[in-house]
């Protein structure tokens, strides 16, 4: 962080205490990309329903396990200032890869950056600078306190968790529907410019080959488990099917054309949670992982006011 930025603890609608990172009153947040497409988020990019229903049920079964992370219980069960933490698993999902509703957004300037001038590769598994591009790259500003007032349980702050990945990038995101695109919606400004290799590299460089902002963890590996997933309990089948119903009024309804729709995407029924941290090296001793927390949180600022 800079000597201007700091986690700020802020309390939500229900009472919760989040944790902000970067700016307390950050006036704007941002989001890059290498060209000016669709700004949807990945689920309105699938465009069947068996991808879409699939991908649900993969994002809910994810955010199940990661709320058996020894680390993450450890942390619901915990208070700041007398008041719970708030532990978004599905903002942690959105930021470790699976398909969800939700747009990613940042605090940070040259966060958003490095996101408008580094692409992913599917075969390095990271992020590598632009060399070259005949498409501007485009990075997206929005007033993000006039969002969270106009679409106040939608606009969202990620900010820390458990998991390092959302602080790392100054996390704020939007809860999208299907027939969203943020590029397009009028509060959004868009700046385009020229792609240059010597300013992918710096920006690339400047966050160690992208290892600030993608940290390595076991969640990872776990969201890589999830995204192959195809055995899910009824319940989360269920509530896949519900977050749809959310994201777009159109998804079928009757019971018969769902139950094809699980057929047709392969969608099979269990009895048990597939994942399981059993088999991975994670801290699993409660007062080291209390140490941690208190350690991590020792820095918190906060301060008693009502910001309108």
């Amino acid at each position: 962080m800079t000597d201007m930025e700091q986690l700020t603890a802020m309390t939500d609608e229900n009472g919760f205490i989040v944790f902000q990172s970067g700016l307390e009153l950050a006036p704007f947040a941002y989001r890059g990309q290498t060209e000016d497409w669709p700004c949807v988020p990945a689920l309105a990019r699938k465009e069947k329903i068996e991808d879409r229903l699939l991908a649900a049920c993969q994002n809910i079964a994810f955010q199940d396990i990661l709320s058996e992370h020894p680390y993450i219980v450890i942390t619901k069960n915990s208070t700041f200032l007398e008041r719970p933490l708030y532990v978004d698993v599905s903002g942690l999902a959105q930021h470790y890869g699976l398909a969800t509703d939700m747009l990613d957004l940042t605090l940070n300037f040259d966060v958003a950056s490095f996101f408008a001038t580094c692409r992913w590769n599917d075969e390095r598994k990271s992020f590598i600078p632009i060399k070259k591009a005949k498409e501007l790259g485009v990075v997206y500003r929005v007033m993000f306190p006039l969002l969270v007032d106009q679409i106040p349980k939608r606009a969202t702050i990620v900010g820390w968790q458990a998991l390092p990945r959302p602080e790392q990038q100054r996390a704020v995101g939007i809860r999208m529907r299907a027939q969203d695109d943020f590029a397009r919606w009028p509060q959004v400004q868009m700046i385009r410019f020229r792609q240059s290799k010597e300013a992918s590299l710096r920006i690339f460089n400047f966050f160690d080959k992208g290892e600030i902002l993608f940290p390595p963890d076991v969640a990872a590996d776990m969201a890589d488990e999830a995204k192959k997933l195809k055995y899910f309990t009824p319940t989360q089948i269920e509530r896949a099917w519900k977050a749809l119903e959310i994201f777009d009024p159109l998804t079928p309804s009757g019971m018969e054309q769902r139950q094809s729709i699980e057929k047709s995407a392969e969608i099979y029924t269990c009895h048990e949670l597939k994942l399981s941290w059993d088999r991975y090296n994670i801290e699993k001793d409660q007062d080291k992982l209390m140490a941690q927390l208190q350690s991590e949180l020792s820095g918190v600022k906060y301060r008693r006011a009502c910001y309108l």
